[in-house]
């Protein structure tokens, strides 16, 4: 480790560090993963208008939306069967 990190820590955890900074941060990071993904939406779905009278091979979209769309639906299941586990219910 570092001889400079371990006061950082300490500070951190005493308060000392801003911690409207970090929210800052975190709300930058959510912030900048939605407008990613919002623009990769944006441009598959004017693209798509395009690609209805192209063959396949010429444009494909960005991100396959089916796959996303079952992936999601297990995060948002396996979520609510553990918060079913964990409220008692």
């Amino acid at each position: 480790m570092a001889s400079g990190t371990l006061p950082l820590r300490l500070a951190f955890l005493a308060g000392g560090v801003n911690r409207r900074y970090a929210m800052r941060v975190l709300l930058g990071i959510i912030l900048g993963a939605v407008l990613t993904a919002g623009g990769a939406y944006l441009y598959d779905s004017h693209h798509a208008l395009q690609a209805t009278n192209a063959p396949a091979s010429v444009q494909r979209p960005l991100v396959n939306w089916d796959v996303v769309n079952v992936k999601w639906q297990h995060l948002t299941d396996r979520a609510r069967s553990e918060w079913t586990r964990v409220a008692g219910g």
